[in-house]
C-alpha cells in the first residue's frame, strides 16, 4: 500500500503480505477483524481503516481499506488557530483602548482638573471653577468634587469675613 497511494489493489497483489500488520495471520484464521490507525509517513498524516470482507461461509476472503490523508486538514487547522489568536489579541487590544479612554475620561481627567484647582487653592487663589457635572457625579470623583467646591467655599466665605473684620477694626 505505501508503496502505490491511491491505487486499488487486492491483498494478494503485494509482495509482502506483511504490510497491513497481521493481514496474512488474519486470512489463515479466519478472525474477523477492523483497525483504524493514524500513520505519519513520507506520504502525509494519513488515518487509514481496514476491515475483513466475509465468504458466505463466514471466512475472511479479502480486506476493504481507506487512507485519508489529514496534512491539508492540519494545515487548515493551523490557519484557523492563527486567525483567532490574530482576532483575540485585536479584541484585546481595542478593549484595551476602549478601557484607556474611559478610565482617562472618567477618571484621569477629573482628577487632574481637581488637582490644578488644589494647586490654585495652595497659592491663594480662590477663583477657580470646577465643571458642575463634575460635582453632580454618583462616584467618588463627585463626592471627591463636591467636597473640594465645599472648603474653597468655606475658605472663601472665612477671607471675606476676616477682610470685613480688618475693615472693622481700622
Amino acid at each position: 500500500r505505501e508503496s502505490h497511494p491511491g491505487r486499488l489493489f487486492a491483498l494478494g497483489e503485494l509482495d509482502d503480505k506483511e504490510s497491513y500488520p497481521g493481514a496474512a495471520e488474519v486470512l489463515r484464521s479466519g478472525i474477523p477483524f477492523s483497525q483504524a490507525e493514524y500513520y505519519n509517513d513520507a506520504y502525509g498524516e494519513l488515518y487509514y481503516a481496514y476491515a475483513p470482507i466475509f465468504n458466505s461461509r463466514g471466512d475472511v476472503v479479502a480486506f476493504v481499506g481507506t487512507d485519508i490523508d489529514i496534512t491539508p486538514l492540519h494545515r487548515q487547522v493551523h490557519e484557523y488557530a492563527a486567525i483567532i489568536v490574530t482576532m483575540v489579541l485585536v479584541a484585546l487590544a481595542a478593549f484595551s483602548v476602549i478601557i484607556f479612554f474611559v478610565i482617562r475620561g472618567g477618571l484621569t481627567a477629573p482628577m487632574r482638573m481637581i488637582t490644578g484647582a488644589a494647586t490654585l487653592l495652595s497659592k491663594g487663589e480662590l477663583n477657580f471653577q470646577l465643571p458642575g457635572s463634575m460635582e453632580k457625579r454618583n462616584d467618588e470623583i463627585g463626592q471627591l468634587a463636591g467636597s473640594f467646591k465645599g472648603v474653597a467655599d468655606s475658605m472663601s466665605r472665612l477671607l471675606r469675613d476676616i477682610e470685613a473684620i480688618l475693615k472693622a477694626a481700622r
